[in-house]
C-alpha cells in the first residue's frame, strides 16, 4: 500500500488539529483526579464513591448487577474494604482489587455531587491501569451505564475517552477479576477534565476557511 499527500494541504490540516488540541489543553478545567481526590473521610467526598458492581465480572449495571457501596468500611486508615475474605474488594488511592465473589471493584465519580462542579458538556477521561500482581484482570470505564472501555491489564494500559456528561452523570472506573480474584491488585490513575467546545470549533472553522480552494486530484491519494 502506498499514498501521496499534497504537502501544503497536509501541513494546513495539521495546523488545524494542533490549534484545536491546544485550545482544549489551555482552557480545560479538571473536575476530578482518582488519586488526588481519594478520601476515606466519607463516601461521596470529592464526588467519589467506592464500591462494586453486584455481579460477577460485570462491566455495567444490568440484570441483577448494580453499583453498591454496602458493607464498605475504612481499614488501616487508607483503604475502603468491601467485607469479603482476604481484604477484598478494596480501593486505595492508587489500587483497585476485585472481590473473591468476582464482583468488580468500582470507583464512581458523579458529576455535580457533594459540591462538585455542576457541568454539562464534553469531558476528557484520561489515565491508565497498571498490572501490579500476577493475577489476570481487566480495567474498564463505564459512563452513564454505557461501557466504553474494557481491556486486559497487561503492563500499563492507557485510556483516553471523550464523552458528554451532565449533572448526575456517573463515571465508573472498574477492575474485573477473571476466573478468580487472587493476586489481582491493579493500579489506577485517571483524571476527568472539561472540554470547552467553542474554542475548538472557532479555531476549526476559521482555519478551514483559509484552506486554498483546489479541484480534487485523482492522483492525490491512491492505494495499491
Amino acid at each position: 500500500m502506498s499514498w501521496k499527500v499534497t504537502p501544503r494541504r497536509g501541513a494546513t490540516a495539521l495546523s488545524v488539529l494542533t490549534i484545536c488540541a491546544a485550545s482544549h489543553v489551555v482552557r480545560a478545567d479538571q473536575l476530578a483526579d482518582t488519586v488526588a481526590d481519594f478520601s476515606v473521610a466519607a463516601q461521596g467526598t470529592n464526588g467519589f464513591q467506592y464500591g462494586v458492581y453486584t455481579g460477577p465480572n460485570a462491566t455495567m449495571e444490568t440484570g441483577t448487577a448494580a453499583f453498591s457501596t454496602a458493607n464498605f468500611t475504612v481499614t488501616n486508615g487508607n483503604t475502603w474494604w468491601g467485607g469479603e475474605s482476604l481484604g477484598t474488594p478494596a480501593h486505595t488511592a492508587t489500587v483497585e482489587h476485585p472481590g473473591l465473589s468476582l464482583n468488580p471493584a468500582v470507583r464512581r465519580y458523579t458529576v455535580g455531587s457533594n459540591g462538585e462542579p455542576s457541568y454539562t458538556g464534553f469531558v476528557l477521561i484520561i489515565g491508565n491501569f497498571n498490572d501490579l500482581d500476577s493475577g489476570p484482570t481487566n480495567g474498564f470505564i463505564t459512563v452513564d451505564n454505557v461501557n466504553l472501555f474494557n481491556l486486559p491489564v497487561v503492563g500499563t494500559i492507557p485510556f483516553n475517552l471523550i464523552v458528554p456528561v451532565h449533572p448526575g452523570s456517573t463515571i465508573d472506573f472498574g477492575v474485573t477479576a477473571g476466573s478468580d480474584a487472587f493476586f489481582d491488585s491493579t493500579g489506577l490513575a485517571g483524571t476527568i477534565a472539561t472540554i470547552p467546545e467553542p474554542a475548538c470549533a472557532v479555531s476549526l472553522i476559521t482555519l478551514t476557511a483559509l484552506l486554498p480552494l483546489r479541484r480534487p486530484r485523482t492522483g492525490g491519494l491512491g492505494f495499491l
